[in-house]
């Protein structure tokens, strides 16, 4: 799905259908100061030319409140998706 800003987007909202909060990867181009990637909630990871913002956004509105503040950050997106839920414990028994 393409996002209005040109960005690639493979979430359908940061809330999954059970109403569990959704983790998200979020890329962008050039680096991110860990301490402005836990402002967002989210974790940084370096990698060449980008920064992958990785983390558990509650809900829709926090989605799009993380991305306004990277843009407002003039920082550019690369892209965005949801990543598969993790998995619970196994149980002992």
């Amino acid at each position: 799905m393409l996002h209005p800003l040109g960005m690639t987007c493979a979430h359908t909202a940061a809330r999954d259908r059970s109403g569990m909060s959704t983790r998200v990867e979020i890329r962008v181009r050039g680096p991110v100061a860990p301490e402005d990637a836990e402002r967002l909630g989210l974790r940084a990871y370096a990698q060449p030319a980008q920064t992958v913002l990785r983390g558990v956004l509650a809900d829709r509105p926090a989605l799009h409140g993380a991305l306004s503040r990277i843009l407002d950050d003039g920082l550019d997106l690369v892209s965005v998706r949801r990543l598969p839920p993790v998995p619970p414990p196994a149980r002992r028994g």
